[in-house]
């Protein structure tokens, strides 16, 4: 087998095994449908230091914090605002963690638009205490009006 077989077959092998899981779930039947966020956002959290409600659903086994990401959209390179980090607090009976409404206090920022129509991405990473690499990225994006 020739040296780009090799690594052809290599990067298979890899692409496998980060679609199953890595082995953090050991077989494929506990894998979660995939994280998926909602943000509770309302008049309150214009231009405020009150961070919304953010809703995790489905976070990885495994996760031991989130780290929240706030950026304004449409702007190159995109705006960053802030964010903040919450620890992970277990899931309700939906399957979900709850970020409370004000939980992030230290850099966030909340959007302030100029004018109407601009778009805001909330990016929630969820993390392990044992790795830099996030076990789940999920973004949330609203158009403020």
């Amino acid at each position: 087998m020739g040296r780009s077989s090799c690594l052809l077959l290599a990067c298979v092998l890899l692409c496998s095994s980060l679609v199953t899981g890595c082995g953090l779930y050991g077989d494929s039947s506990d894998v979660p449908e995939g994280t998926r966020v909602e943000v509770s956002f309302g008049d309150r959290h214009r231009c405020s230091r009150i961070s919304p409600e953010i809703t995790i659903y489905n976070p990885p086994r495994g996760t031991d914090y989130y780290e929240v990401r706030v950026s304004q959209v449409g702007t190159s390179p995109e705006r960053h605002l802030g964010g903040g980090r919450w620890a992970y607090g277990g899931l309700n009976s939906d399957g979900a963690d709850v970020i409370p409404e004000g939980g992030l206090l230290s850099m966030y920022r909340a959007p302030c638009p100029s004018g109407s129509g601009q778009s805001y991405r909330f990016t929630v990473y969820c993390m392990n205490k044992g790795s830099s690499q996030p076990l789940a990225i999920s973004d949330f994006i609203i158009t403020l009006e």
